[in-house]
């Protein structure tokens, strides 16, 4: 396993998780911080948007969930990646994830985290995520 110190060194700014669940953004946020990791967690996608517009350059990486009541993870994602300070994006999702990471990469995404993950699948994407930022 990698030298879990090593990831909050690399990523040189907090890891925001978005998620309409509770319990999901609970469980995230004490996986990431397990890893050495600054979390900061936000229940609604405008929330997040407004955010990461306020705090430019703090948000090394967000993590969103696709499927959310009052906006989908794909649609945050495209509105922060028109953010002049953008953090790297991962969609988080349950349903199929297509094999041609390039339909995504189009739309802003960095990486897709299909669930239900562990911590070694957070490991492997913060791993991606310092060598993207």
């Amino acid at each position: 396993m990698r030298d879990v110190a090593s990831f909050e060194a690399q990523l040189t700014g907090e890891v925001l998780v978005v998620d309409d669940s509770a319990q999901l953004l609970d469980i995230t946020q004490a996986m990431l911080t397990k890893l050495g990791c600054r979390v900061g967690c936000r229940a609604h996608p405008r929330q997040a948007l407004d955010y990461i517009a306020e705090q430019p350059g703090q948000v090394a990486s967000m993590i969103t969930d696709q499927s959310m009541p009052e906006m989908s993870g794909m649609d945050l994602i495209r509105e922060v990646a028109a953010l002049p300070s953008a953090p790297a994006c991962v969609l988080m999702t349950g349903a199929h994830v297509p094999t041609r990471m390039d339909e995504y990469t189009a739309q802003g995404i960095s990486a897709v985290l299909p669930k239900p993950f562990l911590l070694a699948d957070l490991q492997a994407l913060l791993s991606q995520l310092v060598s993207i930022t």
